[in-house]
């Protein structure tokens, strides 16, 4: 599992689910997510800023032609920092719940042939950062929202890419003009969660394929012809009174 890949097809699993919702019930405005989440009886509308319109606008009128169409990215994209970009980042890992033995035999080992390998396995506990920038400060705050609300939607999708308790808090952030120009409003959302890691041992054992079993006394009187399936592969015979199990 590479967390980094999973977390950025989530979020972009989350871009899907807005838009495919709102195509779904483009008849009925009031059904869709982004109603339910910004509609003034939820959310009182700012001004002249109507927090449900501007969400349409950004999530579903802009198409991906338009120069602000709203994207995600894996890692930090500098040359969009001011375009609604999604921006997805591992910030760090530390050691989760480890079994002994490095968790030999947790894991079914894997066969390749007439060789087997067995499969080790490491818990870590993740820290990742989902940072949404824009140059403007209201579409910076309404996506913000609406990718987290859609976290918390899709938590059960969320556990069966991997991710062990996810956790979710959020911060405002100011970003570097070494990392991004000036002018740009930044949010995050902080992802905690535990993955597990699994990776086959690079030493090959070989599978017992050519052990077999023959008697040819039993009592030390002479068997018969001997008793036993003989040899599972191969033309040699070996004496089972010296040899009694070989291969």
């Amino acid at each position: 599992m590479i967390p980094d890949i999973h977390l950025h097809e989530i979020v972009k699993s989350c871009l899907k689910a807005i838009r495919a919702d709102y195509a779904a019930n483009s008849g009925v405005p009031s059904t869709t997510i982004l109603w339910y989440l910004l509609n003034e009886t939820k959310q009182a509308d700012t001004g002249k800023f109507q927090w449900y319109e501007e969400a349409v606008e950004i999530f579903i009128n802009r198409n991906v032609d338009h120069p602000k169409y709203l994207d995600s990215r894996l890692f930090f994209d500098r040359e969009r920092a001011k375009i609604p970009t999604i921006h997805v980042m591992m910030a760090g890992e530390d050691k989760g719940a480890d079994g002994i033995g490095i968790d030999q035999g947790y894991i079914p080992e894997q066969v390749i042939g007439t060789t087997q390998r067995p499969v080790l396995n490491r818990q870590f506990s993740m820290n990742a950062n989902i940072i949404v920038t824009s140059n403007n400060s209201f579409e910076t705050v309404i996506i913000y929202h609406v990718i987290k609300s859609m976290l918390i939607s899709l938590y059960e999708h969320i556990q069966l890419f991997g991710f062990i308790n996810p956790i979710i808090s959020g911060r405002d952030i100011q970003l570097s003009q070494e990392v991004a120009p000036a002018g740009i409003y930044a949010r995050s959302i902080n992802f905690h969660a535990s993955y597990e890691l699994n990776v086959p041992e690079v030493i090959l054992n070989t599978i017992g394929s050519l052990v077999y079993l023959q008697m040819s006394k039993i009592n030390d009187q002479t068997v018969t012809p001997v008793i036993g399936p003989g040899p599972i592969s191969g033309d040699t015979i070996i004496d089972t009174e010296e040899n009694p199990i070989g291969g």
